[in-house]
């Protein structure tokens, strides 16, 4: 661990492509930073980490970082146990077993979902840096730790909650993998006596302690990255104590709530529940119960508006014969004008003073020959000429380079919005990297990095395209903002600091979009891969808006085939992290099935094929570019020569996704 892990977070492209992208200089809090006091009758598992640390420190008196590198691995492991044994999946049986009603049921299963969430977001975290900054030794130790717990997360839940006569061969496992740990030393004697059939007051009990011990380690490492003077690191510690510090918190609440027997204690409710919860932090009960709840615009719902030129719809006529006169009568509806006028009221300023940020999705391109992959350049010519006709002056395009940075010359932001002719006069082209300022943000384990355009904005707009996805099966609205956060394109493989989707609900949570716009009109792909390519696009001749982005993609998602949007993991993620849009959402306009549309997942093979695309990409990919489009070579030329054996995987993985460029 030679390297500082201050310059590693957030971390750039460095490697592959020259960054000039600033460093994070937030100073952690003292207070947070102070180590807890370990109370001597404390429970043994909390003594024995106590005691653990201690020996570290002994061990290793004039290197603190071998006691991070040592106390990281230890935790990478705990983490991914935890994330396992904490899982919506894992518990559902148990939180239906409760003998309660199923508003204090519900109650329990936000707050436990979030901090699984968190847990999640601390083991990617600390497996990213550790396979960043460690050599091949200890990359393999990280590796091999997190299959560990992997492995004792499914243990450990097996036996905290499947009895012998439900699963009596997972049983028989569970105790062979934790014989296996105890005979390696991986298994504390202290917490073997709870490797049991617990009660869900007895589990809670249990996590309790296991949340202390944690909250130890993190705090612990707080403290040697501050006099290591690596004070961004140190604070991703604390913030991880925290977390621990807050799961503690909800587990105690659970014990004084839930009796042995399943039910809750005389002078429990769902109320008091979600009071104590919320004590603990906002994002632990639902959004309908959050201060909030009125004024952030992610996942309220309300109107959507379908606009559909599509001659063949029967649910009305076609309303316009040209996309950017579609595009007139979609803000006509929403209220644009309205709209404006509001957010000049709530900015202070008048209309010609607005600063207006859009964020559209055209650094996918990749050959003229194939528009599917981008908002149409028509499209947003004319939003930005009636942002202008009613008096905004101050408009900006936002943009952030893709993965195919790595692979190709020419893929800068201005570039490629040179390529496409979005270079449109007196609106400044945004490279969402080149824009970035210290901010911090109040949720998840992300950088202290924003895009200022975004932030600064009087009235932001998410321009999506309708596109179907290889892995989260829809990339939409809510998607494509992804690239408004910092390494957008990084947060994708192993060594990744934190996961694209909660790093792109923390930043909404912050600064949502006023308005959400998603282009369904020409040139439209479906299909496996239609993210990268599409030599067959769809017409469905529509335009989608509305004020909630969320709700726009859900019944985007509904009108491609896909109504159970709990499977969708981006908006998935999106509607636990502010709400479900559904009940409160009513479409108007068109409220159709799109026509012969193709979802990612269309039949048994792109099913499979969809199943295997996420471990391929992230582990043998190449960093993305064996799964590269066909690329305009005279733009975008090579960074270095294609081997022909990758040329030749290249082809194969094209028509295996149905990613070749149309002809």
């Amino acid at each position: 661990m030679g390297t500082s892990l201050d310059s590693m977070v957030p971390i750039g492209r460095a490697t592959c492509v020259p960054s000039a992208r600033p460093s994070i200089s937030a100073v952690a809090d003292p207070a947070t930073m102070s180590e807890p006091r370990v109370d001597p009758a404390a429970p043994p598992v909390v003594l024995d980490t106590h005691a653990d640390l201690r020996a570290l420190a002994e061990r290793y008196p004039d290197s603190p970082r071998d006691q991070i590198r040592k106390i990281y691995l230890m935790g990478l492991e705990r983490e991914q146990i935890v994330a396992v044994a904490y899982h919506q999946d894992t518990l559902r049986g148990r939180l239906e077993a409760l003998s309660v009603d199923d508003e204090t049921r519900t109650t329990i299963r936000h707050a436990m979902r979030w901090v699984w969430r968190e847990e999640e977001m601390h083991t990617t975290y600390v497996r990213g840096v550790l396979l960043r900054i460690g050599d091949p030794i200890l990359r393999a130790r990280a590796f091999l730790l997190q299959g560990m717990g992997a492995v004792g997360g499914w243990a450990t839940s097996v036996l905290h909650h499947v009895r012998w006569r439900e699963a009596p061969v997972s049983r028989l496992w569970a105790h062979l993998v934790i014989a296996g740990g105890w005979i390696a030393g991986r298994v504390p004697r202290s917490i073997t006596r709870d490797l049991r059939q617990l009660s869900f007051a007895e589990f809670c009990r249990f996590s309790l302690n296991a949340e202390r011990t944690a909250a130890l380690c993190w705090h612990r490492t707080a403290a040697l990255f501050l006099e290591l003077g690596e004070e961004a690191a140190a604070r991703f510690s604390a913030q991880m104590a925290t977390d621990e510090e807050n799961h503690r918190q909800i587990f105690q609440t659970l014990v004084e709530a839930v009796d042995d027997a399943g039910g809750l204690r005389e002078g429990w409710h769902a109320a008091r529940l979600r009071a104590r919860f919320a004590e603990v932090g906002p994002f632990y009960v639902a959004r309908a119960h959050r201060a909030d709840a009125a004024t952030h615009p992610l996942g309220t719902g309300g109107r959507v508006v379908v606009v559909c030129a599509d001659p063949g719809c029967s649910h009305e006529p076609a309303c316009a014969d040209a996309p950017e006169a579609a595009l007139q009568t979609l803000l006509d509806r929403l209220g644009l004008p309205e709209l404006l006028a509001a957010r000049a009221a709530s900015s202070g300023k008048p209309v010609d003073a607005l600063r207006v940020a859009i964020k559209s999705t055209f650094m996918r391109a990749y050959h003229h020959a194939d528009p599917s992959v981008i908002t149409s350049p028509a499209l947003l010519a004319e939003l930005v000429r009636r942002l202008r006709e009613h008096g905004c002056a101050d408009v900006a395009l936002l943009e952030s380079a893709s993965i195919y940075d790595w692979h190709y010359h020419g893929r800068d932001v201005g570039s490629v919005a040179a390529y496409l002719g979005l270079d449109f006069p007196g609106v400044r082209v945004v490279d969402v990297e080149e824009d970035l300022v210290a901010h911090r943000l109040r949720r998840g384990m992300v950088g202290d990095l924003v895009c200022a355009t975004w932030r600064d904005a009087d009235l932001r707009i998410a321009f999506g395209k309708l596109s179907t996805h290889p892995v989260d099966q829809v990339y939409l609205g809510v998607g494509q903002l992804e690239a408004l956060c910092p390494q957008a394109d990084e947060n994708v493989f192993l060594d990744r600091p934190t996961h694209r989707g909660p790093a792109t609900m923390a930043l909404l949570g912050d600064f949502p979009p006023h308005l959400a716009l998603l282009d369904a009109y020409d040139h439209v792909p479906d299909g496996l891969g239609g993210i990268i390519a599409c030599p067959e696009p769809r017409t469905p001749r529509r335009l989608y808006g509305g004020l909630d982005a969320v709700a726009v993609d859900a019944v985007a998602a509904r009108h491609m085939g896909l109504p159970h949007l709990e499977d969708l993991p981006n908006l998935e993620t999106a509607m636990h992290w502010f709400a479900d849009p559904r009940p409160a959402t009513a479409v108007e306009g068109c409220d159709q099935p799109i026509r012969d549309f193709r979802g990612a997942c269309h039949d048994e093979l792109s099913t499979i094929l969809s199943f295997l695309a996420h471990p391929v990409y992230v582990l043998v990919s190449g960093r993305g570019r064996l799964f590269a489009p066909e690329m305009d070579h005279e733009a975008f030329p090579g960074r270095r020569p294609t081997p022909w054996m990758l040329g030749l995987a290249q082809r194969v993985v094209r028509r295996l996704l149905g990613t070749r460029r149309p002809r």
